[in-house]
């Protein structure tokens, strides 16, 4: 199998528009497998893509996984098998809440979960203790919990386009002295 039916076999499988795929979809080979075990970095970008099909699991060397501008309304709870992942981006989705599991993600050092519908700072972020670059913009947050501090290697934090007010930024660089706390809500260009 050539390395682009592979690619169009493994997106059929990890998500489609609209519905939800039925367990074991996708019936991979022992070579996919062994594909798919050697993916580091997998893009599932602007897509629609409502579902993550338990086949993700498959990717367990996966160190980024982009999911960016899809439609999803849920991250499973068997995204911790992912356990090599470094970088989750989320962002451009339908989320308001993240599985307690994904705390067990020990190697993410960053995670963007900006334009969403998160009401709340999910708990599990609070136990990823190697996260470094945490990205909530454009969400419907309007307070953090005092226990971000527990987050020792948080370097940079982005909150723009919530409903903080200036006394609670204040607040936030209180508890965060020694973390970027950026304001802004669109990216870079």
């Amino acid at each position: 199998m050539n390395y682009f039916t592979f690619i169009a076999a493994v997106l059929c499988a990890l998500s489609c528009s609209k519905q939800q795929l039925p367990e074991g979809h996708w019936q991979a080979s022992p070579s996919e497998k062994s594909e798919a075990k050697n993916t580091r970095i997998l893009n599932v970008n602007s897509a629609s893509w409502t579902h993550i099909s338990k086949d993700i699991v498959l990717f367990d060397g996966l160190e980024r996984l982009n999911f960016q501008n899809n439609t999803l309304e849920e991250l499973p709870e068997y995204i911790d098998k992912l356990s090599n992942l470094k970088r989750l981006n989320l962002a451009g989705n339908n989320l308001e809440e993240l599985p307690a599991t994904l705390k067990k993600l020990n190697h993410l050092e960053r995670l963007n979960i900006s334009d969403n519908k998160f009401s709340n700072l999910p708990k599990a972020i609070l136990g990823l203790s190697n996260l470094e670059v945490l990205d909530l913009r454009n969400n419907n947050l309007s307070e953090l919990p005092k226990d971000l501090t527990k987050l020792e290697k948080l370097n940079a934090i982005y909150i723009g386009g919530n409903n903080f007010t200036e006394e609670q930024r204040k607040i936030f660089r209180k508890w965060l002295p020694y973390t970027k706390i950026i304001l802004r809500s669109e990216k870079r260009k």
